[in-house]
């Protein structure tokens, strides 16, 4: 317990007294708030997270799927870090440490806090470009921007580093190779395996800051455009969304273009699905050979966002977006997982469809009710006409689960009965056009309720019957 205490006061987290989380749903995104209670002052390992500009945005690309920007003082975390250790773990574990490290910088000839770390100012912007933008690179990349503290020292650890390895690796395993571009020197990294893959990684400094990326063309890209807010990812419409009211102190700030990633990793796992379903069918289990077209899902995805700050309660975090970000990261992406989680993606999208427009229904038949009230208990001749009379809103008319090309009518209405006439008759229901395993159905009782197609038929063949009327021919989606 002493051991615990020790490292939790040299980190700086003994003032933490509550970590409150909400999460819950604000129209089709998910939305999740958190506090961690951290009284002041900040020490430690908090206290080496610094503020971000959101201008650091400007060294990001506009066709960036992800970007992620965070500051943070190096030397003050390794310095903290050092000193949990020299505090917490025992004399021996401690010496051990101070001589590998030691050890490590006598033989690659870099000093890692005085040197590498050194000449890191802090700010740092990462971010990674969907496959297919451009010619220059099809298979996309990713990249990462930092501003430097100390350009000529970073350029001499790096350089320092490129010549240790060539001392260890007798079989040319990498390859290194530099040359100038305009007033900067251009290195590159070439590794056998992933130069197959066309990932040939590459830094460069201009002037305070460092790019590294995973291709030369990328590298050269990202030099000819950073600094540009007209070409950065502050320039679309959907991170102006997300930016809108950003609280002061940012720590950290993520933001993600979920539509491009959810067909990113579409395109990805169409290129290994064959072979899946290969390796499926040997383990018995049995995958269709066509992924399914989710592309409806797609479109209806908003960027997401993701962004931490501090106050004098503490750390705040706030996130935003579809929610598939975090499912993709803790699953790792593999081909199998996301086989599996597409349908389950789908059906649960398709539940909360379902739900909305039971919403919907409901909202039909209160305004229903009022028109009733006010016409000796008469319905009215049709829908649009509570939009005149009862402030219906139009957009009540329209449900999720309606496919953007179909024509009909979102919601059938069954005109000419009043509220005195049995209270199980269908008043309104979905168009089963557009509906397969049931659809929405609301009665002059008021209630709106879910019915398979069979319940459904049972139900309106009585209501048609009781108003003497001849049952129109309904067909189901196939």
């Amino acid at each position: 317990f002493e051991d615990i205490k020790s490292t939790i006061n040299s980190l700086g987290l003994n003032n933490i007294k509550n970590i409150t989380v909400r999460i819950g749903f604000d129209g089709t995104d998910l939305v999740s708030s958190g506090l961690l209670e951290v009284p002041g002052p900040r020490t430690e390992l908090l206290a080496n997270f610094k503020a971000v500009d959101i201008s650091m945005l400007d060294m990001v690309g506009s066709a960036a799927m992800s970007t992620v920007i965070f500051n943070f003082d190096f030397t003050g975390m390794y310095d903290t870090i050092i000193e949990t250790i020299k505090i917490a773990a025992p004399d021996d574990v401690y010496t051990g440490v101070m001589k590998d490290i030691s050890e490590l910088e006598s033989q690659t000839k870099i000093k890692i806090r005085n040197g590498l770390l050194a000449s890191l100012a802090g700010p740092i912007a990462a971010y990674q470009i969907p496959m297919g933008v451009t010619m220059d690179m099809p298979n996309g990349g990713s990249v990462l921007v930092a501003e430097l503290k100390d350009a000529a020292l970073f350029e001499k650890s790096m350089s320092t580093l490129e010549q240790y390895i060539k001392t260890r690796d007798n079989e040319g395993k990498v390859q290194f190779d530099s040359y100038q571009q305009d007033d900067r020197t251009v290195h590159t990294w070439s590794v056998m395996p992933m130069t197959m893959m066309q990932v040939i990684p590459c830094w460069t400094v201009m002037d305070d800051k460092v790019v590294i990326s995973s291709s030369l063309n990328l590298c050269n890209m990202v030099v000819d455009t950073i600094g540009s807010a007209e070409n950065s990812i502050r320039s679309t419409e959907g991170f102006k969304k997300a930016a809108d009211n950003l609280p002061d102190n940012i720590l950290f700030f993520k933001y993600v273009d979920s539509k491009s990633l959810f067909k990113q990793m579409m395109m990805q796992l169409q290129q290994v699905w064959p072979m899946a379903t290969m390796f499926a069918a040997k383990e018995g289990l049995t995958l269709p050979f066509v992924l399914p077209d989710i592309s409806n899902i797609i479109e209806d995805i908003n960027p997401s966002f993701q962004y931490c700050w501090y106050s004098d309660a503490g750390y705040h975090t706030y996130y935003r977006g579809a929610g598939i970000e975090p499912s993709f990261e803790s699953i790792g992406v593999t081909a199998l997982s996301l086989g599996v989680l597409m349908p389950a993606l789908a059906r649960v999208q398709q539940v909360a469809f379902r739900m909305v427009s039971g919403t919907n229904l409901s909202g039909i038949g209160k305004t229903l009710s009022i028109y009733a009230n006010d016409h000796d208990g008469q319905y009215p001749p049709d829908l649009h006409e509570l939009v005149k009379t009862v402030d219906l809103s139009p957009k009540a008319f329209e449900s999720p689960r309606k496919p953007k090309n179909f024509d009909g009518p979102t919601y059938i209405y069954i005109a000419g009965q009043n509220t005195s006439m049995q209270p199980d008759n269908i008043l309104v229901y979905e168009n089963p056009g557009y509906c397969t395993e049931g659809l929405n159905v609301l009665n002059i009782g008021g209630v709106a309720k879910w019915m398979k197609p069979d319940e459904f038929m049972k139900e309106l063949r009585g209501t048609y019957e009781r108003l003497g009327r001849e049952m129109p021919d309904i067909k189901f989606k196939d």
